[in-house]
This record gives structure tokens, C-alpha cells and sequence, in this order.
């Protein structure tokens, strides 16, 4: 099995897309939590698809909107969030869906291999936080592959 899904109906996509809600995760735009209505939920590309063609679950999150980045490079999308937000509370946005500080640099260099596997890993981890499970085991489970 594959952390690296990208079908809605994957119950790996699904738990991860859950986590991200447990997780409280914050609007990219305003920083304040966003409208998880069915109607007004949108399931996201970090790095957007018509751009980088990569539909992974380490690529994706949840937002309210996505109209104003869908073909936006993410080095300009989220540099202009981190100038609105400041470096503290932009981290704290990015932490709210499972990107550590790490993959941040990726993110702003629109370095989608890399920001991948640093989400990747704060995702196993906060799975092996949520559920108990050792490292060496979930790696296993899930397996590393991914193709970027």
C-alpha cells in the first residue's frame, strides 16, 4: 500500500484528508479556520495540477477556495501569504494541514519532490501519534514509493 494515492474514494486518501480536519487546519488566505460546508469544501493541489500534473495525496489538502491559486506556482501564491501572514502564523497556517517547517523551503522554491517527502513524513507521523503505531511498521504498511 501506497501513501502516495490519489484516488477521493482511497481510504489512505480519505484518512488523510481526515487528519487534516482533526488537525484544525487554517485558511491559506485568512488564516482563520475555514468553511467545511459540502458546498463551500474544496479538496486542493498544493502545487497545482495543471501545473505540476501531480494528483498525490501529499500534494493535497483542504480549503474553502481555491479560485485565486489554480494556476498559480507556489513560490508566488504562499510567498504572498507568508508576506501577509508574517513567518510565525504562516507556519502555524502550514502546520495546520500537516507541513512541517522543513518542507516549507520546498514550497517557496517550488520544489515539489522534496516539499512531498517532508509532508509525507509529518503525516506517518502524526498517523503513528493518532494511533500508536511504530515507525519502522507504518513505513512498511504504507510503503516510501512515490513518483514526483
Amino acid at each position: 500500500m501506497d501513501l502516495e494515492v490519489d484516488k477521493q474514494s482511497s481510504a489512505i486518501y480519505r484518512g488523510v484528508m481526515a487528519l487534516i480536519v482533526l488537525n484544525g487546519a487554517l485558511d491559506f488566505k485568512t488564516g482563520k479556520p475555514p468553511q467545511f460546508a459540502i458546498e463551500k469544501l474544496q479538496d486542493d493541489h498544493i502545487f497545482p495540477k495543471s501545473i505540476y500534473n501531480y494528483n498525490g495525496v501529499s500534494n493535497r489538502t483542504l480549503i474553502s477556495s481555491n479560485a485565486e491559486k489554480w494556476k498559480t506556482k507556489p513560490s508566488e501564491y504562499f510567498k504572498e501569504r507568508f508576506n501577509e501572514h508574517g513567518p510565525e502564523n504562516f507556519k502555524i497556517i502550514m502546520k495546520s494541514h500537516l507541513i512541517p517547517d522543513d518542507a516549507i523551503q520546498f514550497l517557496l522554491s517550488d520544489d515539489l519532490k522534496n516539499f512531498c517527502e517532508k509532508r509525507k513524513n509529518m503525516i506517518i507521523n502524526e498517523i503513528e501519534k493518532r494511533t500508536k503505531w511504530q515507525k519502522t511498521n507504518l513505513k512498511t504498511y504504507l510503503g516510501t514509493a512515490g513518483t514526483y
